[in-house]
C-alpha cells in the first residue's frame, strides 16, 4: 500500500487520539498522523467510510504505518482511559495482488 492510499482511522490532536467524527473536516480538523506527526485532513465526503488522510501539499511519502500506529495507539488509550477493550469477532482474509498484500476484515454478528 502505498503512503497515499493510507486511510487513517484516528488522528492525533492536542495529546489525544481522536475519531474523525469528532472533529471539523479538512485541515481544520487539527490533527496530525500518529506515525510521522504531518498534518491530516479530516475526510467526510459521501463515497468514501469518513477518515484521515496526510495533507496532499506535505511530503509524507516515508510515511508507511500510519493505519497500523493510529489503531496501536487508538487501542491504548482506550485501555488507560477506561481499563477494558471489547472488539467484535472479526475474521481477517489475505489475498495477494500485483504482489501486495490486500486484506478484507469481516465484521461478525455479534461479541461473544
Amino acid at each position: 500500500m502505498s503512503a497515499s492510499d493510507n486511510r487513517i482511522p484516528f488522528g492525533l490532536k492536542d495529546g489525544r487520539y481522536m475519531d474523525v467524527t469528532a472533529v471539523d473536516s479538512g485541515l481544520a480538523c487539527g490533527c496530525v498522523c500518529p506515525s510521522c506527526h504531518k498534518k491530516l485532513q479530516a475526510k467526510k465526503g459521501t463515497k468514501m467510510a469518513h477518515h484521515f488522510s496526510h495533507d496532499p501539499s506535505q511530503d509524507h511519502e516515508g510515511c508507511r504505518s500510519a493505519f497500523e500506529t493510529a489503531v496501536h495507539k487508538m487501542a491504548k488509550q482506550i485501555l488507560s482511559e477506561e481499563g477494558v477493550f471489547v472488539v467484535p469477532s472479526l475474521s481477517v482474509t489475505e489475498r495477494k495482488k500485483r504482489g501486495q498484500a490486500h486484506y478484507t476484515i469481516h465484521k461478525q454478528d455479534s461479541c461473544k
